[in-house]
Protein backbone atom coordinates (compact mmCIF):
# COMPACT_ATOMS: atom_id res chain seq x y z
CA UNK A 1 0.00 0.00 0.00
CA UNK A 2 1.55 3.36 -1.33
CA UNK A 3 2.15 5.86 2.30
CA UNK A 4 -0.15 7.77 3.03
CA UNK A 5 -0.25 11.39 5.23
CA UNK A 6 -2.78 12.34 7.59
CA UNK A 7 -3.99 15.88 8.77
CA UNK A 8 -2.99 16.24 12.33
CA UNK A 9 -4.22 19.64 12.68
CA UNK A 10 -6.84 18.03 15.65
CA UNK A 11 -3.60 17.45 17.88
CA UNK A 12 -3.97 19.69 21.02
CA UNK A 13 -0.81 22.12 21.38
CA UNK A 14 0.66 20.40 24.40
CA UNK A 15 1.04 17.13 22.74
CA UNK A 16 2.30 18.57 19.70
CA UNK A 17 4.68 20.93 21.66
CA UNK A 18 6.06 17.22 23.46
CA UNK A 19 6.05 15.57 20.06
CA UNK A 20 8.15 18.23 18.39
CA UNK A 21 10.57 18.21 21.49
CA UNK A 22 10.77 13.93 21.85
CA UNK A 23 11.50 14.30 18.02
CA UNK A 24 14.29 16.65 17.84
CA UNK A 25 16.29 14.10 19.59
CA UNK A 26 15.03 11.01 17.73
CA UNK A 27 11.85 9.09 15.96
CA UNK A 28 9.14 10.04 17.93
CA UNK A 29 5.46 8.81 16.62
CA UNK A 30 1.57 9.22 17.56
CA UNK A 31 0.46 5.73 18.04
CA UNK A 32 -2.04 3.50 20.06
CA UNK A 33 -5.81 4.56 19.70
CA UNK A 34 -4.73 8.47 18.87
CA UNK A 35 -3.13 7.03 15.89
CA UNK A 36 -6.07 5.24 14.63
CA UNK A 37 -8.83 7.83 15.21
CA UNK A 38 -6.97 10.76 13.35
CA UNK A 39 -6.57 8.38 10.82
CA UNK A 40 -10.03 7.67 10.36
CA UNK A 41 -11.00 11.14 11.42
CA UNK A 42 -12.03 11.14 14.94
CA UNK A 43 -11.71 12.99 18.13
CA UNK A 44 -9.21 10.52 20.32
CA UNK A 45 -10.34 10.28 24.01
CA UNK A 46 -6.66 9.91 25.05
CA UNK A 47 -3.35 10.91 23.74
CA UNK A 48 -0.20 8.61 23.09
CA UNK A 49 3.32 9.05 21.74
CA UNK A 50 5.92 6.72 21.21
CA UNK A 51 9.96 7.13 20.75
CA UNK A 52 12.92 5.87 20.70
CA UNK A 53 14.54 7.80 23.95
CA UNK A 54 14.80 5.49 27.11
CA UNK A 55 12.29 6.74 29.99
CA UNK A 56 15.03 8.59 31.78
CA UNK A 57 16.39 10.85 28.81
CA UNK A 58 12.85 11.56 28.08
CA UNK A 59 12.43 12.64 31.45
CA UNK A 60 15.68 14.27 31.43
CA UNK A 61 14.75 16.25 27.67
CA UNK A 62 11.57 17.25 29.35
CA UNK A 63 12.94 18.62 32.44
CA UNK A 64 15.77 20.90 31.29
CA UNK A 65 12.92 22.36 28.52
CA UNK A 66 10.07 22.55 30.85
CA UNK A 67 10.92 22.23 34.37
CA UNK A 68 7.35 23.71 35.14
CA UNK A 69 5.15 20.63 33.77
CA UNK A 70 4.25 17.70 36.04
CA UNK A 71 5.68 14.18 35.30
CA UNK A 72 3.98 11.25 36.30
CA UNK A 73 6.03 8.17 36.87
CA UNK A 74 3.67 5.29 37.71
CA UNK A 75 4.70 3.44 34.54
CA UNK A 76 8.57 4.19 33.96
CA UNK A 77 8.79 0.37 34.54
CA UNK A 78 7.56 -0.31 31.53
CA UNK A 79 8.17 2.96 29.72
CA UNK A 80 5.92 5.26 29.58
CA UNK A 81 5.94 9.26 31.72
CA UNK A 82 2.74 10.84 31.71
CA UNK A 83 3.21 14.16 30.88
CA UNK A 84 1.10 16.85 32.22
CA UNK A 85 1.45 20.38 31.12
CA UNK A 86 0.32 23.78 32.19
CA UNK A 87 -3.30 23.85 34.26
CA UNK A 88 -6.12 23.34 31.34
CA UNK A 89 -4.07 22.04 28.56
CA UNK A 90 -4.41 18.24 29.01
CA UNK A 91 -1.62 15.75 29.15
CA UNK A 92 0.30 13.30 27.29
CA UNK A 93 1.53 9.59 27.75
CA UNK A 94 4.92 8.93 26.10
CA UNK A 95 5.65 5.28 26.18
CA UNK A 96 10.03 4.17 24.81
CA UNK A 97 10.28 1.97 22.02
CA UNK A 98 10.76 -1.32 23.76
CA UNK A 99 10.74 -5.56 23.27
CA UNK A 100 8.55 -7.25 25.55
CA UNK A 101 10.07 -10.27 27.33
CA UNK A 102 7.68 -13.37 28.74
CA UNK A 103 4.30 -12.63 30.43
CA UNK A 104 3.92 -14.74 33.65
CA UNK A 105 1.16 -12.76 35.34
CA UNK A 106 -0.74 -12.48 32.91
CA UNK A 107 -0.79 -8.60 32.60
CA UNK A 108 2.57 -7.61 32.24
CA UNK A 109 5.89 -8.49 30.61
CA UNK A 110 8.90 -10.05 33.20
CA UNK A 111 11.09 -7.79 31.42
CA UNK A 112 11.10 -5.31 28.73
CA UNK A 113 14.38 -3.89 26.50
CA UNK A 114 13.83 -0.57 24.96
CA UNK A 115 15.75 1.42 22.57
CA UNK A 116 14.57 -0.59 19.69
CA UNK A 117 12.66 0.07 16.44
CA UNK A 118 9.33 1.34 16.24
CA UNK A 119 9.12 -2.07 13.95
CA UNK A 120 9.87 -4.08 16.94
CA UNK A 121 7.74 -1.44 19.41
CA UNK A 122 4.71 -2.65 16.72
CA UNK A 123 4.86 -6.22 16.72
CA UNK A 124 4.35 -6.79 20.16
CA UNK A 125 1.25 -4.26 20.36
CA UNK A 126 -2.99 -6.13 20.46
CA UNK A 127 -4.43 -5.26 16.90
CA UNK A 128 -2.90 -4.29 14.02
CA UNK A 129 -5.26 -1.28 13.84
CA UNK A 130 -3.41 -0.11 17.43
CA UNK A 131 -0.13 -0.41 15.82
CA UNK A 132 0.04 2.08 13.49
CA UNK A 133 2.14 5.32 14.29
CA UNK A 134 1.84 8.57 12.52
CA UNK A 135 5.42 11.01 12.10
CA UNK A 136 5.55 14.51 12.40
CA UNK A 137 5.34 14.90 8.91
CA UNK A 138 1.51 13.17 9.08
CA UNK A 139 2.91 10.47 7.44
CA UNK A 140 1.60 6.67 8.37
CA UNK A 141 3.95 3.89 9.65
CA UNK A 142 2.43 0.72 8.78
CA UNK A 143 4.50 -2.63 9.83
CA UNK A 144 2.04 -4.74 10.48
CA UNK A 145 -0.92 -4.36 8.17
CA UNK A 146 -3.37 -1.95 10.35
CA UNK A 147 -4.30 0.47 7.44
CA UNK A 148 -5.46 -2.77 5.53
CA UNK A 149 -7.04 -4.03 8.46
CA UNK A 150 -8.33 -0.28 9.32
CA UNK A 151 -10.26 0.60 5.88
CA UNK A 152 -11.82 -2.99 6.14
CA UNK A 153 -13.37 -2.65 9.52
CA UNK A 154 -11.39 -5.57 10.61
CA UNK A 155 -10.45 -6.13 14.49
CA UNK A 156 -7.46 -8.63 13.70
CA UNK A 157 -4.47 -9.76 16.78
CA UNK A 158 -0.86 -8.80 15.44
CA UNK A 159 0.77 -12.44 15.08
CA UNK A 160 -0.94 -14.85 16.23
CA UNK A 161 -4.10 -14.12 18.59
CA UNK A 162 -3.59 -16.97 21.25
CA UNK A 163 -0.20 -15.83 22.10
CA UNK A 164 -1.56 -12.14 22.30
CA UNK A 165 -4.44 -13.22 24.39
CA UNK A 166 -2.42 -15.54 27.00
CA UNK A 167 -0.29 -12.65 27.37
CA UNK A 168 -2.42 -10.61 28.58
CA UNK A 169 -6.40 -11.62 28.80
CA UNK A 170 -7.92 -8.45 28.98
CA UNK A 171 -7.12 -7.92 25.93
CA UNK A 172 -10.74 -10.05 24.71
CA UNK A 173 -12.74 -7.15 26.19
CA UNK A 174 -10.42 -4.45 24.71
CA UNK A 175 -11.30 -6.19 20.87
CA UNK A 176 -14.73 -6.27 21.80
CA UNK A 177 -14.70 -2.53 22.83
CA UNK A 178 -13.45 -1.73 19.02
CA UNK A 179 -16.95 -3.07 18.14
CA UNK A 180 -18.90 -0.65 20.05
CA UNK A 181 -17.11 2.32 18.27
CA UNK A 182 -19.12 0.83 15.01
CA UNK A 183 -18.12 -0.28 11.50
CA UNK A 184 -15.83 -3.66 12.93
CA UNK A 185 -15.50 -6.83 12.64
CA UNK A 186 -13.97 -9.42 14.54
CA UNK A 187 -11.14 -11.57 11.80
CA UNK A 188 -12.31 -14.92 12.04
CA UNK A 189 -8.90 -16.64 14.29
CA UNK A 190 -8.84 -13.46 16.45
CA UNK A 191 -12.82 -14.57 17.41
CA UNK A 192 -11.80 -18.20 17.76
CA UNK A 193 -8.89 -17.40 19.81
CA UNK A 194 -11.33 -15.42 22.34
CA UNK A 195 -13.55 -18.59 22.09
CA UNK A 196 -10.76 -20.64 23.26
CA UNK A 197 -9.09 -18.33 25.55
CA UNK A 198 -12.08 -17.04 27.49
CA UNK A 199 -10.75 -18.59 31.07
CA UNK A 200 -8.20 -16.78 31.00
CA UNK A 201 -10.26 -14.05 31.91
CA UNK A 202 -10.81 -15.65 35.29
CA UNK A 203 -7.00 -14.81 36.30
CA UNK A 204 -7.59 -10.92 35.58
CA UNK A 205 -8.50 -8.25 38.41
CA UNK A 206 -12.18 -8.03 39.12
CA UNK A 207 -11.61 -4.40 38.96
CA UNK A 208 -10.08 -4.51 35.54
CA UNK A 209 -12.47 -5.82 33.93
CA UNK A 210 -15.28 -3.92 35.56
CA UNK A 211 -13.38 -0.87 33.93
CA UNK A 212 -13.51 -2.49 30.55
CA UNK A 213 -17.30 -3.14 31.12
CA UNK A 214 -17.98 0.43 31.94
CA UNK A 215 -16.37 1.47 29.31
CA UNK A 216 -18.24 -0.46 26.64
CA UNK A 217 -21.22 0.11 28.07
CA UNK A 218 -20.55 4.08 27.46
CA UNK A 219 -20.47 3.77 24.16
CA UNK A 220 -22.72 5.85 22.13
CA UNK A 221 -24.13 4.24 19.29
CA UNK A 222 -26.86 1.79 20.82
CA UNK A 223 -26.45 -0.52 17.09
CA UNK A 224 -22.76 -1.01 17.85
CA UNK A 225 -23.16 -1.58 21.67
CA UNK A 226 -25.95 -4.24 20.77
CA UNK A 227 -23.60 -6.15 18.10
CA UNK A 228 -20.44 -6.00 20.59
CA UNK A 229 -22.36 -7.33 23.95
CA UNK A 230 -23.94 -10.24 21.28
CA UNK A 231 -20.31 -11.00 20.47
CA UNK A 232 -19.24 -11.21 24.35
CA UNK A 233 -22.63 -13.39 24.33
CA UNK A 234 -21.71 -15.70 21.41
CA UNK A 235 -18.48 -16.04 23.01
CA UNK A 236 -19.02 -17.03 26.19
CA UNK A 237 -17.15 -13.86 27.60
CA UNK A 238 -20.05 -13.77 30.00
CA UNK A 239 -19.98 -16.97 31.51
CA UNK A 240 -16.65 -16.54 32.70
CA UNK A 241 -17.08 -13.08 34.35
CA UNK A 242 -20.31 -14.06 35.90
CA UNK A 243 -21.17 -16.93 36.50
CA UNK A 244 -24.69 -16.40 37.42
CA UNK A 245 -24.65 -15.36 33.68
CA UNK A 246 -24.63 -19.39 32.54
CA UNK A 247 -27.67 -19.39 34.87
CA UNK A 248 -29.63 -16.85 32.92
CA UNK A 249 -28.15 -18.15 28.97
CA UNK A 250 -31.52 -19.29 27.04
CA UNK A 251 -33.55 -19.87 29.98
CA UNK A 252 -37.38 -19.09 28.32
CA UNK A 253 -39.48 -16.29 29.73
CA UNK A 254 -42.61 -16.48 27.40
CA UNK A 255 -40.69 -16.36 23.98
CA UNK A 256 -37.73 -14.09 25.11
CA UNK A 257 -34.63 -15.82 26.69
CA UNK A 258 -33.42 -14.21 29.57
CA UNK A 259 -29.97 -13.38 28.91
CA UNK A 260 -31.39 -12.23 25.39
CA UNK A 261 -33.76 -9.54 26.36
CA UNK A 262 -31.25 -8.38 29.57
CA UNK A 263 -28.99 -7.36 26.77
CA UNK A 264 -31.46 -5.73 24.92
CA UNK A 265 -32.82 -3.65 27.63
CA UNK A 266 -29.32 -2.43 28.35
CA UNK A 267 -29.00 -1.49 24.67
CA UNK A 268 -32.52 0.22 24.44
CA UNK A 269 -31.25 2.66 27.80
CA UNK A 270 -28.81 5.87 28.22
CA UNK A 271 -25.16 4.59 29.44
CA UNK A 272 -25.82 5.67 32.93
CA UNK A 273 -28.25 2.90 33.67
CA UNK A 274 -26.99 -0.01 31.57
CA UNK A 275 -26.14 -1.82 33.74
CA UNK A 276 -29.25 -1.67 35.71
CA UNK A 277 -30.69 -3.21 32.58
CA UNK A 278 -28.05 -5.66 32.07
CA UNK A 279 -28.85 -7.31 35.16
CA UNK A 280 -32.63 -6.95 36.25
CA UNK A 281 -34.22 -9.89 35.26
CA UNK A 282 -30.63 -12.49 35.88
CA UNK A 283 -32.21 -13.85 38.91
CA UNK A 284 -35.25 -15.25 37.05
CA UNK A 285 -34.49 -18.65 36.43
CA UNK A 286 -34.31 -19.93 40.35
CA UNK A 287 -37.60 -17.61 40.73
CA UNK A 288 -39.32 -19.70 37.59
CA UNK A 289 -41.96 -21.84 37.70
CA UNK A 290 -44.60 -22.91 34.96
CA UNK A 291 -48.46 -21.90 35.18
CA UNK A 292 -51.54 -23.55 34.37
CA UNK A 293 -51.69 -22.18 31.22
CA UNK A 294 -48.19 -23.03 30.36
CA UNK A 295 -46.74 -19.61 30.48
CA UNK A 296 -43.96 -19.11 32.96
CA UNK A 297 -44.54 -16.94 36.28
CA UNK A 298 -41.70 -15.38 38.00
CA UNK A 299 -42.67 -14.03 41.64
CA UNK A 300 -40.35 -12.43 43.19
CA UNK A 301 -37.61 -12.37 40.70
CA UNK A 302 -37.15 -8.83 41.48
CA UNK A 303 -35.42 -9.13 44.72
CA UNK A 304 -33.35 -11.82 43.84
CA UNK A 305 -32.13 -10.51 41.02
CA UNK A 306 -31.34 -7.34 43.05
CA UNK A 307 -29.40 -9.93 45.52
CA UNK A 308 -27.42 -11.30 42.21
CA UNK A 309 -26.83 -7.64 41.16
CA UNK A 310 -25.45 -6.17 44.16
CA UNK A 311 -23.05 -9.73 44.42
CA UNK A 312 -22.00 -8.82 40.77
CA UNK A 313 -21.40 -5.23 40.74
CA UNK A 314 -19.58 -5.31 43.98
CA UNK A 315 -17.25 -8.31 42.60
CA UNK A 316 -16.03 -6.05 39.61
CA UNK A 317 -15.33 -3.59 42.37
CA UNK A 318 -17.47 -0.73 41.21
CA UNK A 319 -17.68 2.22 43.27
CA UNK A 320 -20.53 1.98 46.19
CA UNK A 321 -22.83 4.70 44.83
CA UNK A 322 -23.46 3.32 41.42
CA UNK A 323 -23.90 -0.37 43.19
CA UNK A 324 -26.62 0.83 45.75
CA UNK A 325 -28.84 2.96 42.65
CA UNK A 326 -28.01 0.02 40.75
CA UNK A 327 -29.06 -2.53 42.93
CA UNK A 328 -32.28 -0.28 44.01
CA UNK A 329 -33.15 -0.03 40.44
CA UNK A 330 -33.28 -3.81 39.67
CA UNK A 331 -34.98 -4.51 42.81
CA UNK A 332 -37.89 -2.34 41.96
CA UNK A 333 -38.09 -2.76 38.43
CA UNK A 334 -41.41 -4.47 38.72
CA UNK A 335 -43.23 -1.39 39.61
CA UNK A 336 -46.61 -1.75 38.40
CA UNK A 337 -46.13 2.17 36.16
CA UNK A 338 -49.87 1.78 34.76
CA UNK A 339 -51.91 0.41 37.83
CA UNK A 340 -50.38 3.00 40.03
CA UNK A 341 -52.34 5.31 41.92
CA UNK A 342 -51.20 8.94 42.25
CA UNK A 343 -50.86 8.41 45.87
CA UNK A 344 -47.82 5.21 45.30
CA UNK A 345 -46.12 7.64 43.11
CA UNK A 346 -46.07 10.28 45.37
CA UNK A 347 -45.06 7.90 48.08
CA UNK A 348 -42.35 6.22 45.59
CA UNK A 349 -41.16 10.18 44.83
CA UNK A 350 -41.06 10.69 48.47
CA UNK A 351 -39.16 7.97 49.76
CA UNK A 352 -36.72 7.73 47.01
CA UNK A 353 -36.14 10.85 45.35
CA UNK A 354 -36.78 12.45 41.89
CA UNK A 355 -33.66 10.62 40.54
CA UNK A 356 -33.77 7.17 40.84
CA UNK A 357 -38.38 7.18 40.33
CA UNK A 358 -37.56 8.58 37.07
CA UNK A 359 -34.71 6.52 36.40
CA UNK A 360 -36.96 3.40 37.72
CA UNK A 361 -39.43 5.13 34.72
CA UNK A 362 -36.68 5.07 32.32
CA UNK A 363 -35.59 1.75 32.94
CA UNK A 364 -39.16 0.37 32.74
CA UNK A 365 -39.92 1.75 29.37
CA UNK A 366 -36.58 0.27 28.00
CA UNK A 367 -37.34 -3.37 29.62
CA UNK A 368 -40.96 -3.00 27.94
CA UNK A 369 -39.35 -1.43 24.46
CA UNK A 370 -37.01 -4.69 24.25
CA UNK A 371 -40.14 -7.11 24.88
CA UNK A 372 -41.78 -5.20 22.20
CA UNK A 373 -38.53 -4.90 20.07
CA UNK A 374 -39.44 -1.09 19.76
CA UNK A 375 -37.40 2.01 21.02
CA UNK A 376 -39.28 3.44 23.54
CA UNK A 377 -41.70 6.53 22.92
CA UNK A 378 -40.50 10.04 24.38
CA UNK A 379 -42.67 11.63 25.95
CA UNK A 380 -44.04 8.78 27.37
CA UNK A 381 -47.90 8.72 29.01
CA UNK A 382 -46.54 7.65 32.01
CA UNK A 383 -43.78 10.03 32.44
CA UNK A 384 -46.77 12.75 32.34
CA UNK A 385 -48.58 10.55 35.00
CA UNK A 386 -45.63 10.99 37.28
CA UNK A 387 -45.20 14.51 36.30
CA UNK A 388 -48.76 15.16 37.00
CA UNK A 389 -49.08 13.19 40.58
CA UNK A 390 -46.02 15.25 42.00
CA UNK A 391 -46.53 18.38 40.75
CA UNK A 392 -43.37 19.53 40.15
CA UNK A 393 -43.41 22.96 40.55
CA UNK A 394 -40.55 23.05 43.35
CA UNK A 395 -37.15 21.24 44.00
CA UNK A 396 -39.04 18.26 45.67
CA UNK A 397 -42.27 18.32 44.45
CA UNK A 398 -44.98 20.57 45.88
CA UNK A 399 -44.48 24.22 46.89
CA UNK A 400 -45.40 24.27 50.91
CA UNK A 401 -47.60 26.70 51.85
CA UNK A 402 -45.99 27.70 55.11
CA UNK A 403 -42.48 28.55 55.96
CA UNK A 404 -39.96 28.00 58.48
CA UNK A 405 -40.97 30.97 60.32
CA UNK A 406 -44.58 29.93 60.48
CA UNK A 407 -43.61 26.48 61.95
CA UNK A 408 -41.31 28.67 64.75
CA UNK A 409 -44.44 30.55 65.41
CA UNK A 410 -47.24 27.74 65.63
CA UNK A 411 -44.89 25.51 67.99
CA UNK A 412 -43.23 28.29 70.30
CA UNK A 413 -39.50 27.68 68.79
CA UNK A 414 -37.75 30.71 69.74
CA UNK A 415 -35.26 30.57 66.53
CA UNK A 416 -34.30 28.16 64.01
CA UNK A 417 -33.51 24.76 64.75
CA UNK A 418 -33.39 21.33 63.76
CA UNK A 419 -36.64 20.25 65.32
CA UNK A 420 -37.74 23.19 62.22
CA UNK A 421 -36.62 21.69 59.81
CA UNK A 422 -37.73 17.81 60.83
CA UNK A 423 -41.36 19.60 60.59
CA UNK A 424 -40.83 20.94 57.61
CA UNK A 425 -39.24 17.43 56.44
CA UNK A 426 -42.63 16.14 57.63
CA UNK A 427 -45.11 18.11 56.03
CA UNK A 428 -43.58 17.94 52.83
CA UNK A 429 -43.78 14.17 52.75
CA UNK A 430 -47.47 15.03 54.13
CA UNK A 431 -48.41 16.87 51.54
CA UNK A 432 -46.80 15.04 48.67
CA UNK A 433 -49.25 12.09 49.88
CA UNK A 434 -52.02 14.49 50.26
CA UNK A 435 -52.07 17.26 48.39
CA UNK A 436 -55.41 18.38 49.17
CA UNK A 437 -54.02 19.67 52.53
CA UNK A 438 -51.47 21.99 51.21
CA UNK A 439 -53.35 24.77 53.30
CA UNK A 440 -52.01 26.69 56.10
CA UNK A 441 -54.68 26.08 58.55
CA UNK A 442 -54.22 22.11 57.73
CA UNK A 443 -50.80 22.31 57.45
CA UNK A 444 -50.72 24.30 61.10
CA UNK A 445 -52.88 21.37 62.60
CA UNK A 446 -51.01 18.85 61.13
CA UNK A 447 -47.63 20.68 62.79
CA UNK A 448 -49.29 20.80 66.14
CA UNK A 449 -49.96 17.04 65.99
CA UNK A 450 -46.65 16.39 65.21
CA UNK A 451 -45.35 18.21 68.50
CA UNK A 452 -47.77 16.38 70.65
CA UNK A 453 -46.93 12.99 69.16
CA UNK A 454 -42.88 13.74 69.81
CA UNK A 455 -43.34 16.16 73.10
CA UNK A 456 -41.93 19.51 73.48
CA UNK A 457 -39.47 20.66 71.16
CA UNK A 458 -37.33 23.10 72.50
CA UNK A 459 -34.90 25.73 70.82
CA UNK A 460 -31.30 24.34 69.84
CA UNK A 461 -28.60 26.17 71.76
CA UNK A 462 -26.13 25.08 69.63
CA UNK A 463 -27.50 27.01 66.55
CA UNK A 464 -27.63 30.57 66.51
CA UNK A 465 -30.34 32.53 64.26
CA UNK A 466 -29.26 33.36 60.88
CA UNK A 467 -26.27 30.48 60.98
CA UNK A 468 -25.50 28.39 57.92
CA UNK A 469 -26.45 25.28 60.21
CA UNK A 470 -30.13 27.47 60.87
CA UNK A 471 -30.00 28.04 57.36
CA UNK A 472 -29.51 24.39 56.28
CA UNK A 473 -32.25 23.12 58.84
CA UNK A 474 -34.73 25.34 57.87
CA UNK A 475 -34.39 24.62 53.80
CA UNK A 476 -33.21 21.53 53.49
CA UNK A 477 -35.00 17.91 53.17
CA UNK A 478 -32.57 14.77 54.40
CA UNK A 479 -34.97 12.39 52.72
CA UNK A 480 -34.04 13.54 49.39
CA UNK A 481 -29.98 14.57 50.29
CA UNK A 482 -29.18 11.26 51.56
Amino acid sequence: MDPIRVDTGSVPPLVRTVWELLGSAGPTYLVGGAARDVIRGRAPRDWDLATILAPDDTVALVRRVHPEWMLAYGGIRWGTVAIHGPKGSGAVDVTSFRADGVYRDGRRPSSVRFGTSWAEDAARRDFTMNALAIDLDGQVVDTVGGLRDLAAGCVRSVGPPVDRFREDPLRMWRAVRLLSQGGFHLEEATARAIRVERPRLAMVAPERQGEELTRLLAAQDPEALGRALAVLQELGVWDVIWPEWAVARGFPQNGHPVDAHCLATAVALPPRLRLAGLLHDIGKPVCARQASAGAWRFDGHEQVSALWAERMLRRMRFPGKTTEDMTWLVAHHGFRWRQATATELRRLWVDDGPDRVRSLLTLYEADVAALDGEPPSHPSALGAKLEAAVVTDAPYGLALACTGEDVQEWLGIARPSRAVGSVLTHLRHWVLLHPENNRREALHREALQWQRRHGEVPPDPRIEEGSPDAASDEQGDPVHDR
